[in-house]
């Protein structure tokens, strides 16, 4: 079923890597799965509306196998198993714009993803 969060997204996020860096990616919202990515990882989930808080369950795996971080080795699927943000009731604006935080499950680093929808469904 539609949600009015359903669309497509840029992602700005920081933390997600194992050295916590920023970076950038796309995500495509639809009927509560998460599916997106960035030039080394592919991200797919779940998420719930709430009415003024989205929660997100997402998964990460990482595209060609292992890569090197300043800090770490990130080679195997990991998981952000509780990423949220406050949004507003009711409609929300074509350009709509949301700040979600959590922590990653293996490394318990603090990760923050800003999305910005470009397009609606």
């Amino acid at each position: 079923m539609p949600t009015r969060l359903d669309g497509f997204y840029v992602a700005r996020y920081e933390g997600l890597n194992a050295d916590a860096r920023w970076g950038f990616g796309t995500l495509t919202l639809r009927e509560g799965k998460v599916y997106g990515g960035d030039s080394l990882s592919l991200f797919m989930g779940e998420y719930e509306d709430g009415g003024d808080v989205v929660t997100a369950r997402v998964k990460v795996f990482p595209l060609a196998g292992a890569y090197h971080s300043v800090t770490d080795v990130d080679s195997k699927p990991w998981d952000l198993p509780d990423i949220r943000g406050n949004i507003p009731k009711g409609f929300l604006l074509p350009n709509f714009e949301v700040r979600l935080d959590g922590q990653r499950y293996d490394t318990h680093n603090a990760v923050s993803v800003t999305l910005w929808r470009i397009v609606g469904f």
